[in-house]
This record gives structure tokens, C-alpha cells and sequence, in this order.
């Protein structure tokens, strides 16, 4: 499939240098001077706006010709109005707002407004977060694709459109990683792993990333990091219907769309994704022969809905669900070949959440939830003489609470508390005395954590220091009670040029998963129910900052430790079958880099990451002490380019990844690889109506690959959507 769109212009015409963005700026916090994070610019009358980034920044783009009134809205902030603003043809118009702190009314119940710039700036966790702009931005269509590039993290996949991806922090095995939607945890008892190729990019409103240890706030599975997803509950909407469509290589078809519907105080949304592929691509065999990687059919049905409500009981409500089915072909590894192999996924995720002012210095938060995911898997031809066909429940429930109590502007104590149930019915339909059958789990947990601003008048080179002590307690019912510890401290320079040092120091821990424990033992593995769980101590030091030259710079490195405890690493032993065991120790170190530019007007932006990982493993063994851990890259590298000029776009991206080890004792090895990718595209407006072209180039050299040992990728491949807001 070849992508082209056809332009025709005369040199000299001011028609060729028109920007999109025709008006952008900056909001800031009059009291302190720090950006605003989420605050909601609109221009009045219409359906444009756009949300400030974590710059501040915001850039709203396509608006006719014409003199308007901007308008600037956040809670916690005094609304702020620019009249008389006139969009030029060929020129962006710079409006800049500073909004000033307020007490907010609801009723008798009061609150200081929140602090959301402040603490993202001065938190002293390694914290990135992906905004709307960006997501939309992405050629990617859905989690996965959309983090592979991002810095620090490495995207695990098994290859072309069916292909699971499950992700990496910092060199933690996916399994470490919590990934939450709304505060939630998705992640399953049953093995702990999150397929993010499951998760559809339309509802999600940003993206926030933990790359340090967050078991203080969330519990167990926050070994490695921690990636929230956000829904856009509380985004106030300019787009009433979007919809999108299109097709690439290897059969891909694939539409979604939503629509918002407002009534009073009740906000209703509703998202559904549709996706199908024939998956079958060519590649290399191990002996350097073209074959094509069969039985890698693909189709899935993702519908999500959510209604909010502005007013219950004093607060605001919302209710949310989500219904994920998806079948695809599971074509195995090489030379272990499963060519009429087929996985089926149904999930169902339900929850519901309350947040309300109590009084003048207090704020709570309620979060109950119900989720099951249902697999089966099929296998007839039998593979090692064993036809397989399988089935595993996995239900979760469970609530949350959380309460913010401001003593002062400068000092907040957050507490909160968890109940949470995981129990899953693993059944072996062709040889029932090998099923897992039933097991269960409770957690019980509760956390505070306390962040203290403290002035520093007479120190000329930074300004505040933020502090950040914090503890949590777990108590499983089939593990001992486990403590979870956290301090964080930052110091901050404000000025053209913010610096800020940072500095966390945690203790994580991670439970084996019902699979370790219970696996019932076949001609592949058995479980281990003598598994510890994993422990852990994560260091992380750092400086980011920002400055301004002919647009907005940021740049940042941290360096990072993870001495790990009883890492849970499955192990073939003698008799060829696999057992989960713990290794005495681990140690993840290493480095992470990133400088980004975006220039006044938005014509250009420039991503740049690198990251120098060391996992050692320190089993004490003689074959294994001291070698690297499997399947992690020492050197990773990001860098993306988007130029736009007028209505049409061009974005580039690179990624760069060493070989990486497939053997406890490296013996073998994968080569490492660059991809490069091209994503081009065109918007056209039609009154209210915004449509966009867009054409994406996936490994354009068209490299020869692999992320996981004998799963081969896919070479160059194309795609082309159109999408329509209004």
C-alpha cells in the first residue's frame, strides 16, 4: 500500500508557511509561578480548545480566521478571560494567563485549590506523564504501541498484529510492573501480566508513569514501576463524536469511534475500538529461508462507557465499564510450532467512584471495583504427543479509600486504605486431575504519606525543599504481613531556568502468582509452593529541568538502583520441564537520559532518550553469579521528530536496542536492532468539522528482527487511517 497526498503550490504564496496552531501560551499560578497541569482552555462560542500540558503549555490548532475571547478555567483557580484575540491566516496568536488560588464553594464545604503543577514539578518520584496531545499525536493504536518509544521503557512482543505486549521498567520484568486504570489494578493474580495491545488509546485522557518502586501507595506488583491510565471523566469535552477508520498490511481492518452526551449535571461517554487481521507476514527462518509466520489471525471487540455526575451527596460520581473480547491465532515459538493453536480473551471491568469535600481542609475518596477476565486456549494438534485445551477464570473485587487532609498550602497528609479479593478456577478440560482448580486470595492494606513544602528564604540557589515521607502495610492471607517504606526529597530552583534535584529511596515486594504457586505439574512445568515473595529496595537520584530559548526545552537524567530479593525466575531443570524458583538476589542499575524541544508555534518537536541498563544476577551460583539477567537490553535509544507546517505534518522515529541474553549463563544471545519509522498526515476543517489523513510506515528499512527469543517480527508494513471529530 502506498500512501500519497498530492499538493499543489506556488512559490511566494503565504498560503505554504501557514501554521495550524493559531493560538498558544502558557498558564501559570500567580501565587508561585509554577504551571498549571490539565487546566482547560477554550475559545468561547466554539468547539476549540485545548488543555495545558506539563509545561502549562497549550496550542489549539485550526481556528478561522477572526476575533474571539479566550477563556481559561481549573479547580481550585479563579477563571480568567482574554477578550478581543485575533487569529491571523499566517501567524499564532500568543495568549499567556496566571490564575489565582480560591477557596471553592460547594455549599458549606470548602477547599484549597489543588496543587496538581506544583507537585508534579517538585515530587520527587521519576515521574513522566504522557498527555492527550501526545496520545493523539501517536501513530500508535493502542497502549502498547504507544509506549515502546517512550524512555525507560521496553515493550515485550511476540510479533505482528496478534502478537501480546506486555512492558518493562527500567529492566523489571513485566511482571513487576502494576498497571492501573483510575487507581484500579488490572494486573491478574494468575500470572500478573497485562496485554496492552488490549487497551484502546480513544478514552484514555493521559498517562502517568512511576519508573521508582511504588509499593507505598499501591502494594504488591509495584516492584518495577507503575503506569496509570486515565480516563477522561474529567476532561471537559470539545469533541460530541469521533469516529475512525482504517487498513494495513497483513489484512489489517480496524475502526472505532465515541460520542459525549451531556444532560445537566450527567455526562455520558461511550468508546468502542473494532479490530481484525489476517496476521500472516513473511520473515527469515533460523536457516536464513523466507517462510510466513502462519496461524497469526487476529479480532477483538473493545466497548468502553462511563457516566459522571457533578453533584451526589456534596461530590462527584462516576460509573464505568468496560467489555473486551478478542480471539486470535497463537502460532508458537519456532521450532515449537502450534499452527491450529487459538487464545480467547473476555474481560469485564466495572467501577464506580465518589470524591467529596468534607470540610474546609479535608477531601475523601471512594473507589469500589469488579473485574473478570475469562482465557481459554486450544491446541488440537498435539505438541510433545499432548493435545491441549484449557480454561482460566480470574475474578477481582475490591475497594478503595483515600482521604487529603490540608493543614497548611504547603503540608498535605494523604491516608488511605485497601480491601482487595483474587481468586481464579483454572480447569484442564482433556485431563481434569491436571487442573489448579480453585485458589484465593485477601490483602488487606493500608498507607499514609505526608508531603511537606519548606521555604528557603536566604539560600540564593534554591528556593523550597520538598519533602515526601511515607509507609504502607500489606497483610495477604497466604503470605506474612510485608511493610512498605518510602522517602522522597527535591530541592528547587525557579527562575528562566528551573532546576530541580531529586532523590527516592523505597521498599517494594511483589507475591507469586497463582500459576508459580499452583501449577499442577505436566510434561512442561510444575508450580513451586515454597516460593517467597520478591523484595526489593529502589534508589533513584536525579535532575530534571526546563528553560525557554525559541521554545520550551526540558532535559533530564536520573540514575537508578533496584537491589531485588528472591527474584521468582522460572528455571528448566534437568527433566526438561520449567519450575519457578528464587534467586538469591538481583541488582538493576543504571541510567536514564532524555532532552525534548518544542518550538513557539509548534512547528517542530524533538524527543531524545537513552538508557545504560546493568542486571546482574547475584544467585550465588556457579554457571549464573554475576552474568546478566536474560532478555535485558544494556543500551536502549529513542528519538522522534514531528515538523508541521500549515495543515500537513511529517514525524520520524527511531529506536536503537542492543542484543540481549536468552541464558542465565549467556551463552546465546539476540542481536540487537534499529527500526525506523515514518507517520505523515493532513488535516482539513470543515466548519465544526476536523478531518485528518494519516499514513504510518512501520520499520522502514525493513530490518530483520527479534524482541523475544525464535518470535520473529514483522519487516516494513503500512498503514492508513482517516479520522472525524466534530
Amino acid at each position: 500500500m502506498a500512501v500519497s497526498f498530492p499538493l499543489k503550490a506556488e512559490p511566494g504564496r503565504k498560503e505554504d508557511f501557514q501554521t495550524a496552531v493559531k493560538i498558544a501560551g502558557q498558564v501559570l499560578n500567580a501565587a508561585s509561578g509554577e504551571p498549571l497541569i490539565g487546566a482547560d482552555v477554550l475559545v468561547a462560542g466554539t468547539n476549540y480548545g485545548a488543555s495545558t500540558d506539563t509545561r502549562g503549555a497549550y496550542f489549539i490548532e485550526n481556528v478561522p480566521v477572526g476575533i474571539y475571547t479566550i477563556r481559561v478555567q481549573m479547580m481550585g483557580f479563579s477563571e480568567a478571560e482574554k477578550q478581543g484575540v485575533q487569529v491571523i491566516e499566517d501567524g499564532t496568536a500568543r495568549v499567556d494567563f496566571k490564575l489565582r488560588p480560591k477557596v471553592i464553594q460547594f455549599g458549606s464545604l470548602i477547599v484549597w485549590g489543588d496543587r496538581m503543577g506544583k507537585t508534579f514539578w517538585e515530587n520527587p518520584a521519576s515521574v513522566q506523564v504522557i498527555s492527550h496531545k501526545e496520545i493523539e499525536r501517536s501513530a500508535g493504536q493502542n497502549l502498547g504501541e504507544l509506549l515502546k518509544n517512550q524512555p525507560g521503557l521496553y515493550v515485550y512482543d511476540t510479533g505482528g498484529n496478534a502478537g501480546s505486549k506486555t512492558i518493562s521498567v527500567r529492566g523489571s520484568h513485566a511482571n513487576q510492573v502494576l498497571i492501573l486504570v483510575d487507581g484500579v489494578k488490572l494486573n491478574s493474580a494468575q500470572n500478573n501480566l497485562v496485554d496492552l495491545s488490549s487497551i484502546p488509546l480513544g478514552e484514555i485522557d493521559y498517562i502517568e508513569i512511576l519508573k521508582n518502586g511504588g509499593s507505598t501507595l499501591y502494594g504488591s506488583d509495584a516492584i518495577g514501576g507503575v503506569i496509570n491510565i486515565v480516563t477522561r471523566k474529567n476532561r471537559q469535552s470539545r469533541q460530541k463524536l469521533e469516529l475512525q477508520a482504517g487498513s494495513g498490511s497483513f489484512g489489517l481492518r480496524q475502526a472505532s469511534g465515541g460520542f459525549l452526551l451531556k444532560w445537566g449535571s450527567v455526562q455520558t461517554r461511550v468508546n468502542f475500538q473494532r479490530r481484525f487481521s489476517l496476521g500472516n507476514f513473511p520473515y527469515r527462518s533460523l536457516f536464513g529461508r523466507r517462510q510466513i509466520r502462519g496461524n497469526n489471525r487476529f479480532r477483538d471487540l473493545n466497548l468502553f462507557f462511563q457516566v459522571t455526575h457533578a453533584s451526589i451527596l456534596g461530590g462527584k460520581w462516576y460509573f464505568s465499564g468496560q467489555w473486551y473480547r478478542a480471539k486470535r491465532g497463537v502460532p508458537g515459538a519456532l521450532r515449537q510450532l502450534t499452527p491450529e493453536a487459538a487464545l480467547t480473551d473476555r474481560r469485564g471491568l466495572f467501577q464506580s467512584g465518589w470524591t467529596v469535600l468534607l470540610n474546609r481542609w479535608e477531601s475523601l475518596e471512594w473507589t469500589a471495583y469488579f473485574q473478570k477476565f475469562v482465557q481459554d486456549f486450544y491446541s488440537p494438534t498435539p505438541w510433545v504427543f499432548v493435545p491441549i485445551s484449557s480454561q482460566y477464570q480470574n475474578e477481582a473485587y475490591g475497594v478503595d479509600i483515600k482521604s487529603r487532609t490540608y493543614f497548611s498550602e504547603k503540608q498535605t497528609l494523604i491516608l488511605g486504605g485497601s480491601f482487595r479479593v483474587d481468586q481464579m478456577t483454572g480447569t484442564d478440560r482433556i485431563r481434569p486431575l491436571f487442573s489448579i482448580g480453585r485458589v484465593k486470595r485477601n490483602t488487606t492494606g493500608g498507607f499514609g504519606l505526608f508531603q511537606w513544602e519548606l521555604p528557603l528564604p536566604d539560600n540564593p540557589l534554591f528556593q523550597n525543599i520538598f519533602l515526601a515521607p511515607g509507609v504502607r502495610g500489606d497483610w495477604p492471607s497466604d503470605f506474612e504481613a510485608t511493610s512498605s517504606p518510602s522517602f522522597g526529597i527535591s530541592l528547587n530552583h525557579k527562575g528562566p531556568v528551573r532546576i530541580s534535584l531529586k532523590g527516592t529511596w523505597a521498599k517494594t515486594f511483589r507475591a507469586p502468582t497463582f500459576n508459580s504457586l499452583f501449577w499442577v505439574e505436566d510434561v512442561f512445568a510444575r508450580g513451586n509452593p515454597d516460593l517467597h515473595p520478591e523484595r526489593g529496595v529502589n534508589r533513584d537520584a536525579g535532575v530534571e529541568m526546563s528553560g525557554r530559548l525559541w521554545g520550551d526545552w526540558t532535559g533530564s537524567v536520573h540514575f537508578f538502583n533496584n537491589a531485588v530479593k528472591d527474584l521468582i525466575y522460572w528455571r528448566r531443570g534437568y527433566d526438561g520441564k520449567y519450575m519457578p524458583v528464587n534467586v538469591k538476589a538481583a541488582n538493576l542499575s543504571g541510567r536514564e537520559e532524555s532532552v525534548s524541544f518544542k518550538s513557539a508555534g509548534d512547528y517542530l518537536e524533538l524527543n531524545w532518550s537513552r538508557m545504560y541498563l546493568l542486571a546482574i544476577n547475584h544467585s550465588g551460583e556457579r554457571n549464573t553469579e554475576g552474568r546478566i539477567l536474560p532478555f535485558r537490553p544494556k543500551h536502549t535509544e529513542n528519538f522522534s521528530a514531528r515538523v508541521q507546517g500549515g495543515n500537513l505534518f511529517v514525524k520520524i522515529t527511531y529506536r536503537r536496542v542492543s542484543k540481549r541474553f536468552t541464558r542465565e549463563a549467556n551463552t546465546k544471545f539476540i542481536k540487537g536492532y534499529k527500526i525506523i519509522g515514518v507517520s505523515t498526515g493532513i488535516n482539513f476543517l470543515f466548519g465544526k468539522l476536523r478531518l485528518q489523513l494519516q499514513g504510518n510506515v512501520h520499520n522502514v528499512m525493513n530490518t530483520t528482527y527479534e524482541i523475544l527469543e525464535r518470535y520473529p517480527m514483522p519487516g516494513r508494513s503500512y498503514q492508513l487511517q482517516i479520522s472525524v471529530k466534530l
